[in-house]
Order: structure tokens, then sequence, then C-alpha cells
């Protein structure tokens, strides 16, 4: 048979494993400008007793990036707030209000500082 030789064995280990390389790939890459960045967070209190007023400053990633002669209405940064009982909560809801995906995405309780996180 085909794998009955040292050599063979070691030959097909070597084709297996430079094929699994390949497949590796960038099919879980995710482009610049379909994301969101969050550069500042602002958290104050909020006129609702057990709450927090939290801001989020977001970077436009395609501001100025345009090609000459073209021009965009987008301001270079965006802002926004909500009014929530952690940041976990309004991470979740500016995830639904942006049009870009993962708006603080690495975030977790664990990041925050004080007690405004529940755990």
């Amino acid at each position: 048979m085909f794998l009955q030789t040292e050599r063979n064995k070691y030959l097909c280990l070597l084709v297996l494993v430079i094929f699994a390389a390949m497949l590796t790939g960038c099919g879980d890459r995710s482009e610049l400008e379909n994301n969101a960045y969050v550069i500042a967070i602002g958290i104050d209190k909020a006129k609702k007793k057990d709450a927090v007023q939290i801001s989020f400053l977001i970077a436009n990633p395609e501001y100025g990036s345009q090609q000459e002669g073209a021009s965009t209405d987008e301001p270079p940064v965006e802002l926004i707030s909500f009014e929530a009982n952690d940041v976990s909560t309004a991470r979740n809801l500016a995830n639904t209000v942006i049009a870009k995906k993962n708006i603080l995405q690495s975030a977790s309780n664990d990041d925050c500082v004080g007690n405004i996180c529940q755990r």
C-alpha cells in the first residue's frame, strides 16, 4: 500500500498540513468601514434613579478617505447617548441603533470601573 513506507507517511502528513494552512484564509475578516470604533465613553448621572447616562463618541473611518472631487455630508465623529442601568446594556442598545456593527465588541463587565456595572 501507499502509506506502508515511512517516507510516504511523512509526505502525506506534509501535504495535509500544507492544505490545512491554505484553508485558513481570510474568511472571518471584516472591513474597516463596516465597524464602529468607540474613541470615548462618557458616564454621567441619569435623571432616573439607579440609572446612568452613557455616551459613546464613535469615529467615522470613512471620513476623509473619499477620492478627490467626491464630497460627503458625514461628520468625522458621531455622539450617541443612552440611559441604562449599566455599560453592557448601553452597549447592547448602541449595537441595535448604529448602522455599523460591533460597537465595543470586546467590552465586558470586567472592563467597567466602580459599581457602574453589575456583575
